[in-house]
């Protein structure tokens, strides 16, 4: 019904054309008003970009803020598409141990320049870092200057629930860089997700996806910017989480 809905000469007019830098401002404002509040996220508009799913933020993040002189920690066991980032950008990799409630953030070394986590579902042990340990972590990254990139691929699951808030929510010095993604309630193949972070790495972001894509299809993110307005996004999660429970 949304896709069909876009195919309308009105909705057609907003997204047919280049965009630039811009994303579909519906999709965008839907992201901003509905889906970043339920997890305690409360943003700007300039601190907002959709990408081409999670795997896209994480690597434009990794070109603006990985080298050869930047230590990234990241889980172990963990995702092994973040340390192969990592290779490509030549950034040293430090390995910190995992155990029942997620990163240990005590293995974090002091010296780290970013730290990579997922603490909703940790990939690949599922474990669901507690609201203590999110704390600890922020506080760490903070006395040391660290960022952290959250990645919270699989957010959506948890939404119907009691999630704990994500580190985003927490952070007050604009140090947490937040990725998820629409995958997990829609379609791998839709390929939509999106980042939060300050406003001016949101700007050199989206100067590097223009010499790489443009912008994700207008025709897609319109798409999904009706599925949400009009309450089918809440639904699909209702009916995952009746599945899951």
């Amino acid at each position: 019904e949304c896709s069909k809905l876009s195919l309308n000469v009105s909705e057609i007019k907003t997204w047919a054309s280049d965009s630039g830098h811009d994303d579909d401002p519906l999709l965008a404002e839907e992201i901003r008003t509905k889906v970043l509040p339920r997890r305690g996220i409360f943003a700007k508009p300039d601190e907002i970009m959709v990408t081409l799913g999670s795997q896209h933020g994480l690597y434009l993040l990794s070109r603006l803020l990985l080298n050869n002189q930047t230590l990234l920690t990241v889980e172990e066991p963990g995702y092994p598409g973040i340390r192969k980032l990592a290779q490509q950008a030549y950034s040293p990799v430090h390995l910190a141990d995992v155990d029942e409630q997620g990163l240990v953030a005590e293995q974090v070394p002091e010296h780290s320049d970013l730290v990579y986590v997922t603490p909703s579902h940790q990939m690949p042990t599922a474990v669901t870092m507690p609201l203590a340990r999110r704390e600890q972590l922020l506080q760490r990254a903070k006395d040391n200057d660290m960022i952290i990139i959250e990645d919270d691929y699989a957010s959506e699951s948890n939404f119907m629930s009691q999630p704990h808030p994500a580190i985003k929510s927490l952070d007050t010095d604009g140090r947490v860089v937040y990725v998820s993604s629409f995958s997990k309630v829609l379609a791998p193949g839709l390929r939509l997700g999106f980042m939060v972070a300050p406003a001016p790495l949101i700007r050199q972001a989206r100067k590097l996806r223009t010499l790489i894509s443009r912008h994700p299809p207008a025709n897609n993110q319109r798409v999904m910017g009706l599925f949400l307005s009009l309450g089918y996004y809440d639904q699909a999660l209702r009916k995952l989480n009746q599945e899951m429970a």
